[in-house]
């Protein structure tokens, strides 16, 4: 399903049911919560899975997947605390932009929402059970839940990352609030009579008709439509309960089909599944991690979430629901009564056969099949070329959090190597062979020349993983990317360049690969770049909900602007799946070579006509024009020598003048 993620609205909902009608069940037997019991359960319950997968992970980590270290630190303390969701948020790790491998915790972001539910909702219940009547306790929650998506839709901005709305605990209780108020109103005698005169097919009917609406929109949405934002979820969620109603009632034949084998099994390990299913997608990406892709790769996927999630059942989730803490806390005591030693060797052999197990497990899991290229981890990049060789700083924040303050790229590789490799500390192990390493397929023949001009690029993650290319190809150019850039992001870079004079006389832009690109916007930018010579708008192919909006506010402001011209990487590119990764979005090798050749036939024919050089002026008219005069012919006809001189006679000999020895200047030593 394309909107799966929707599941997590209906898990909300019937975790907000359950919890709800567990403290109402309570408070109605005793008059009292007992909050303390009422946390260690949901501790026992919850906790020593999420213990048992981020162990696992971390020693994974350690042994076979270094890069994920330093990102598993902060994500693994956010598990344990069941603040994940902040985390995200704050350290803005987004939901939709999926460039390098995404946390193998940042799943764990609901439960985190549930957890923070859970520690809030009973003392809430505490206070008002005792002094309000129900009817108003589901006004409140019910003026909750609105007030929630109405935050949702407030905050929402299709133009930019929907990450702060997608994880925020304020933002999405209102799943949890339909649910609790569903087990308020399912609790009252009076509703529950009312649904007991309705006729068991009618309510079966109507659970299947809410069951098969959710599954349309699943398949009909996707997490970045706006319609989500604005009432979707809410939406979901009231289906989700009348689903639960229809379930619920006793008689239901829609409950025994939904009680049946396997959903029976699943629904035993839900927990589970949902705790291993992110780490195995995020460590099987097709093309990258596993050379399966389609059916067969998702296969794998479920067989080994199954497996995985069947172990974490079967060792971890029931032997501590039936008691195992408790009876480890006793064995230790008696443990401490007889004496440490031999208890220790027994259990450090079954700690260690375990941990030999995990191991050989996840080390056949997490073997690479082939690796990326190395600019897969690179966020961001700001490169200049000057004739080929780029010779300023280059500032490259990589995935694993080192960063390279400034690597100066020069010598650049001849046509054929993989120029998009950024070169950078910890882009390749040492003593990785050459034929361990991605090649790319050779470059066109020749990119169109590019001379006269001065180009600055501005774009996203796809321009990020063409950069080195561009610089190549272009002289002179500067290219300036980051991955997960948003259109407004991207108006404020434009508008605070121009204002500096830090563009060149020609801008190439690409934007609206990561949310909606407006014609206002556009317009903004323009106004910015009205005295620009040339600027050149890439369209997109990105496989999201906006990508026809965005390519139409493209072409229709190009038409408008005769400063500008499109370079159409979407009909280029559109039928060839194999320039892409497995993403659909950022570029091979062979995607990254034919996005260069566009842009730079673009920029060549849009290259300013050479000026000839000045010529002489003719001479006024009616001046004649000087003949030059032939220089004398010499006279070579031979003299006759003149006749011989008589010698004169001898002269007497004289004392000689002594003469001084002639000065010599010394040479310099060399």
């Amino acid at each position: 399903m394309v909107a799966g993620f929707l599941g997590v609205v209906v898990f909300f909902v019937i975790s907000g049911f359950l919890i709800t009608s567990l403290l109402l069940s309570e408070w109605r037997g005793a008059r009292r919560l007992d909050l303390r019991a009422f946390w260690l359960r949901r501790a026992r319950r919850l906790l020593p899975a999420v213990f048992a997968l981020v162990f696992a992970l971390a020693a994974a980590s350690v042994l076979f997947m270094h890069d994920e270290v330093a990102s598993l630190r902060g994500n693994a303390l956010a598990a344990l605390g069941y603040v994940t969701n902040w985390y995200l948020i704050f350290d803005h790790q987004s939901y939709f932009e999926s460039w390098s491998r995404p946390s193998l915790l940042r799943h764990l972001w609901s439960l985190a929402i549930e957890e923070q539910y859970y520690l809030v909702w009973p003392l809430f219940l505490a206070l008002v059970l005792p002094r309000l009547r129900a009817s108003f306790v589901v006004l409140l929650i019910t003026v909750a839940a609105i007030a929630s998506s109405i935050l949702m839709a407030w905050l929402y901005d299709p133009g930019a990352d929907s990450s702060r709305v997608y994880y925020g605990t304020d933002t999405r209780a209102a799943a949890l609030l339909v649910g609790s108020a569903l087990a308020f109103v399912w609790s009252s005698g009076r509703a529950q009579a009312v649904i007991r005169r309705t006729r068991v097919g009618a309510t079966d009917i109507a659970g299947l008709a809410c069951l098969a609406a959710i599954a349309y929109l699943c398949v009909t949405l996707s997490d970045t439509s706006a319609f989500l934002y604005r009432g979707g979820f809410l939406l979901a969620a009231i289906l989700a309960s009348v689903v639960i109603l229809a379930v619920s009632r006793p008689g239901s034949r829609f409950a025994g089909l939904l009680g049946r084998q396997p959903l029976r099994w699943m629904g035993l390990r839900s927990y589970s599944i949902y705790l291993w299913h992110w780490p195995v997608v995020a460590l099987t990406r097709p093309g990258v991690d596993a050379s399966l892709d389609g059916p067969a790769l998702l296969a794998v996927q479920i067989g080994a979430t199954f497996a995985l999630a069947e172990v974490s059942y079967r060792l971890v989730e029931t032997p501590f629901r039936r008691g195992l803490a408790g009876r480890l806390l006793v064995r230790l005591r008696a443990w401490r009564a007889e004496g440490w030693l031999p208890r220790l060797r027994t259990a450090g052999a079954g700690a260690g056969a375990f941990a030999v197990l995990t191991t050989v497990v996840i080390a056949v899991a997490t073997t690479p099949t082939p690796s990326p290229p190395s600019y897969l981890a690179v966020q961001s990049v700001h490169i200049t070329s000057t004739a080929r060789s780029v010779v300023s700083p280059v500032r490259i924040p990589l995935s694993t959090g080192e960063a390279v303050s400034s690597v100066s790229q020069e010598n650049q590789p001849p046509p054929g190597s993989p120029r998009g490799e950024v070169s950078a500390p910890g882009a390749a192990p040492e003593g990785a062979s050459d034929a361990s390493r991605p090649q790319a397929a050779p470059p066109p023949a020749a990119y169109s020349p590019v001379s006269g001009v001065t180009v600055t690029a501005l774009g996203d993650s796809v321009m990020v993983g063409a950069a080195q290319e561009l610089v190549y190809a272009i002289p002179g150019a500067e290219v300036d990317a980051a991955v997960g850039r948003q259109a407004q992001t991207m108006l404020g870079i434009v508008s605070q360049r121009s204002a500096s004079g830090a563009l060149g006389d020609t801008v190439v832009i690409q934007v609206g690969n990561n949310g909606t690109f407006s014609g206002s916007q556009f317009d903004a930018m323009m106004e910015a770049l009205a005295d620009r010579r040339l600027v050149v708008f890439l369209n997109v192919k990105v496989p999201r909900d906006w990508e026809a909006g965005n390519n139409a506010v493209i072409a229709n402001g190009v038409a408008r602007y005769a400063n500008t011209a499109l370079v159409d990487w979407h009909a280029a590119s559109v039928d060839r799946p194999e320039l892409f990764w497995s993403d659909g979005i950022h570029l091979r090798p062979e995607g990254v070579h034919l996005y260069v050749a566009l842009i730079t036939a673009v920029l060549a024919a849009h290259a300013p006509t050479p000026t000839p050089s000045p010529t002489p002026p003719p001479p006024p008219t009616g001046t004649p024009e000087p003949v030059p005069t032939p220089p004398p012919t010499p006279d070579i006809t031979p003299t006759p020598e003149p006749p011989a001189a008589p010698r004169p006679p001898p002269t007497p000999p004289s004392t000689p003048v002594p003469t001084r020895p002639p000065t010599v200047t010394p040479s310099p030593k060399h």
